[in-house]
């Protein structure tokens, strides 16, 4: 009886221990397939959001140039009332 309880444990424990380390690698497996599922969604997210910075970036440096463009064209208008004031003999103080 003693013989037979041996030899079970000595089949057995090994099994067990195959058995184990066959499902902590299958875990290993589904871990780190999961972990590359959300590191690509969190790269993903990353470059959409990078890619609204850049063009909230863009719509900003166009806004900026219009507002040169415009404060020029009222500098320019400014100039020529200024022009038109001196030839008629105004001052800026009319």
């Amino acid at each position: 009886m003693r013989l037979k309880i041996g030899n079970i444990l000595v089949t057995i424990v090994p099994a067990l221990i195959v058995v184990s380390m066959f499902i902590g690698l299958i875990y290993l497996f589904v871990d780190n397939t999961r972990l590359e599922f959300v590191n690509s969604v969190i790269e993903y997210r990353i470059e959409q959001k990078q890619e609204n910075i850049d063009a909230a970036e863009k719509e900003l440096r166009d806004v900026k140039n219009d507002l040169v463009e415009w404060q020029n064209t009222a500098n320019g208008y400014k100039f020529q009332l200024d022009l038109l004031n001196k030839e008629n003999g105004w001052s800026e103080n009319e």
